[in-house]
């Protein structure tokens, strides 16, 4: 067996195994249907071939940046980079799929989306409530635990009830989507998918349920967080503050109104593996208080004796 036709049959995705007919150079337009049928399969096998190839994760990226020219188009790719990024969006990618890692990693970092991943429904799970992402991008066929289930368990627990879910998947039958939609997915899209549509998708869903982060911007009342820019303004006048109170401000301004323990907001803003005191949380409040508070401004962040801190109008 010839090399090249040996790569091809090892590390074809196994759920596009039966498009081996198509040539691996055929010429696509960036139209979706025929971007979806022949540049997806084409670019999936040449990432799985250039995973064999390549020694490091920078040379690889840089690979699947040329392909992504070559295979889709130049109007595909022009699409990936001419999109404006979001600000800074924390993706759990659920996928057990190698070569379909690196190509959906690949579109992501493109848009300056922060990229967890794992290949494992049961890891999925604990991702999504360590982890608290903005987005959550599921595939059916996991490890473990399918995706489907994955799906349900997180519309059940109040921690990951909100995060949206959109499921890739290759099962495209009516009743797979139904069943995708009706177990709490947000958005299902069936492989092989256009890459730019599946950003599009993402952006359309953080939108309706996460207007903040489209935006870019946060605010409440006179005060205002740049999430592209990192600044922070309160009356139109620079906030100088430093990246824990600036992580902090943002989980209290996404969640306004919410009353939030020191607990929750050591896991939200440190991290659960954190080794961090829980009294530290009481010091960064006061940190941020004395910076956003300045020259006598009202204070904006109420203490709930006993439960913990929120960011809302004090009655």
């Amino acid at each position: 067996m010839v090399e090249g036709a040996r790569l091809e049959s090892e590390y074809t995705p196994k759920a596009y195994r039966g498009f081996e007919s198509l040539p691996l150079r055929q010429p696509c337009v960036a139209s979706a249907p025929q971007f979806r049928i022949q540049g997806f399969h084409t670019l999936v096998t040449k990432v799985a071939q250039l995973r064999a190839r390549t020694s490091g994760r920078d040379e690889l990226m840089a690979a699947i940046a040329a392909e992504t020219g070559a295979v889709g188009g130049a109007t595909a790719a022009a699409q990936l980079r001419a999109a404006t990024p979001l600000a800074q969006v924390r993706l759990l990618l659920a996928e057990d799929d190698p070569a379909m890692v690196e190509l959906l990693r690949w579109t992501f970092e493109k848009q300056g989306f922060e990229v967890v991943h794992t290949p494992s429904g049961e890891e999925a799970l604990l991702l999504a409530v360590e982890r608290g992402p903005d987005v959550i991008v599921l595939d059916w066929m996991l490890e473990e635990l399918s995706g489907i289930e994955v799906c349900r368990r997180l519309r059940r627990d109040p921690e990951t009830a909100a995060i949206p879910v959109i499921m890739l998947t290759a099962r495209g039958e009516e009743a797979d989507r139904i069943r995708g939609l009706e177990t709490g997915a947000d958005d299902y899209m069936t492989k092989p998918f256009s890459p730019p549509e599946l950003v599009a998708r993402i952006r359309a869903v953080l939108r309706r349920v996460r207007p903040a982060l489209a935006g870019m911007v946060l605010s409440f009342g006179d005060l205002e967080l740049d999430m592209a820019a990192h600044k922070v303004k309160r009356g139109g006048q620079a906030v100088a503050l430093g990246p824990t109170e600036f992580k902090l401000l943002r989980h209290l301004l996404e969640n306004q109104g919410h009353v939030f323990s020191r607990e929750r907001l050591l896991d939200a803003v440190w991290g659960r593996d954190s080794e961090i005191e829980i009294r530290t949380v009481d010091v960064y409040v006061r940190r941020l208080r004395k910076a956003i508070n300045a020259s006598g401004r009202r204070d904006l962040i109420r203490t709930v004796r006993a439960a913990g801190y929120a960011l809302d109008h004090k009655d």
